[in-house]
């Protein structure tokens, strides 16, 4: 699970980093709209189904 976390903290950090360009690109690819759904739900308890420790 701790792996899970960091893992959710590094897509933040990436999508924060390039926010314009995810929005932008989230547009019209799949990928990057879940990137971008992931790392703007991260903080949510139980987000995907997963309780946090």
């Amino acid at each position: 699970m701790q792996n899970f976390s960091q893992e959710l903290c590094l897509l933040n950090e990436f999508y924060n980093r390039h926010k314009s360009l995810i929005d932008a690109l989230a547009k019209d690819d799949e990928m990057f709209r879940a990137v971008k759904e992931i790392a703007e739900t991260k903080d949510h308890v139980g987000s995907f189904g997963i309780e946090m420790e």
